[in-house]
């Protein structure tokens, strides 16, 4: 019998949740990557938290059980023989992009995957250095970091359904940019290369976003979010030059040191953009937008860890930096209150006191879809620097995460902020 493959897990799995999330993962494997129009299908990403976090068989039931009815069953396939017609390098790129043809790029990566493996098939199709693997790494970035955080969960446990799934998704996720026009995505297509070797030392992450944060310009001019408007703002000749100046300040060389000091860096950005941007109603409420550099953080680490070229390492590096900001752009360019994690920090009265035992219980019977995967990804920060201070930031806002949650009447309600918290005064 089939088990998931080396998960990265808590005390808590057992041979039922194991064999439960197997035969889950199998179903959902059968549905369509979108529902609803472009709403990501995020079961499988639930089922592998929550599992990792403990849950039991009939916790993985329920999660399953109350997000399948809303998703779309696999579209016909448009070619007879996918594999072979999507072997054909042509072929392949010609169809990127195109959500309809996301049943014939699963049917052929579930084959690559059979006779390649997980790992060689993500390095030759994500990792390479031709047109489709550009694109494949561009759309990867699209939608809310969807496609990097569903490969990364294939990474993590090196399940051929999971990576073959988040493949394909890359394949046809829609770039949220003309990347022909958008500045930012030049370092994605090698149209540009930053000179990060030159005497010009690197400014901070922290430093780039308080830039981005104090510009005036890369702010659409509405007073309340807009998606599209704002990506096509924020992707504009005249404006993407703007954030890709920015940006470009944030330097990495391709040498181990360097990735390793700059990927510490973004990790910690990832906390300070969903910790320290909420807005307080009185109870903290976290943006739905900055959410996901959180959780896609979870898995950076790991893609990197796939990626052979020390080049192509740095480059992604300057790449999440860059999409980071536009989720943060998004987001309506909050203030950063970095010095919130150097002080006490006021958590909701109901749950000040929980520790994690008590957080990852709730978030495993937590009815959204995000919870458990933001809890994980936090609990991954307090075990690399949990310890460094006294007070530790990483369990206060797991702790104000669920509190939030518990506050809410209905937990069908969204539990981010969907508005862009920076438009929240």
């Amino acid at each position: 019998m089939e088990i998931i493959y080396s998960p990265i897990a808590l005390p808590g799995v057992t041979y039922d949740s194991t064999q439960k999330l197997e035969e889950l993962l199998k179903k959902n494997h059968d549905f369509h990557i979108y529902f609803e129009g472009t709403k990501h299908n995020h079961i499988a990403h639930n089922l592998i938290a929550v599992y990792t976090l403990g849950a039991s068989s009939e916790e993985l039931q329920a999660v399953f059980d109350k997000h399948d009815k809303i998703q779309k069953p696999l579209f016909p396939l448009k070619f007879d023989d996918p594999i072979h017609a999507l072997g054909n390098p042509e072929t392949f790129v010609a169809h990127l992009g195109d959500e309809t043809y996301y049943s014939d790029y699963l049917a052929f990566f579930d084959h690559e995957i059979k006779r390649n493996g997980v790992y060689a098939t993500f390095q030759t199709y994500y990792c390479g250095h031709g047109i489709a693997s550009e694109q494949l790494r561009f759309q990867s970035l699209s939608g809310v970091l969807h496609g990097l955080i569903h490969v990364g969960y294939g990474i993590e446990t090196g399940h051929p359904l999971l990576m073959s799934e988040g493949l394909a998704l890359c394949a046809v996720e829609r770039g949220d940019f003309d990347h022909t026009t958008a500045k930012f995505t030049d370092i994605l297509f090698n149209r540009s290369i930053a000179d990060d070797h030159g005497d010009t030392p690197s400014s901070s992450i922290l430093d780039v976003f308080h830039e981005l944060y104090e510009s005036k310009d890369i702010l659409a001019p509405e007073s309340k979010i807009n998606p599209r408007h704002d990506k096509a703002f924020i992707g504009s000749a005249d404006t993407s030059p703007i954030i890709e100046a920015i940006c470009s300040k944030w330097k990495v060389k391709a040498d181990a040191a360097d990735i390793k000091d700059k990927l510490n860096e973004l990790l910690s950005l990832s906390f300070h953009l969903y910790a320290t941007t909420m807005h307080e109603y009185p109870a903290p409420h976290f943006d739905f937008f900055l959410m996901h550099t959180l959780t896609a953080g979870f898995f950076i680490p790991l893609v990197l860890s796939h990626i052979q070229s020390l080049e192509l390492q740095a480059t992604m590096l300057k790449v999440c930096c860059r999409w980071f900001a536009v989720e943060y752009i998004i987001a309506g360019v909050p203030e950063i209150h970095s010095h919130w994690l150097s002080q006490p920090i006021a958590t909701p009265v109901s749950t000040s006191t929980f520790s994690w035992s008590d957080i990852i219980q709730h978030a495993n019977k937590d009815g959204d879809l995000h919870v458990a995967k933001v809890i994980r990804s936090l609990i991954k920060l307090d075990i690399l620097h949990g310890k460094e201070e006294q007070e530790n930031p990483f369990l206060k806002i797991a702790q104000m995460t669920i509190g939030f949650r518990k506050l809410q009447e209905d937990d069908i309600k969204y539990a981010w902020l969907m508005t862009g918290v920076g438009y929240e005064k």
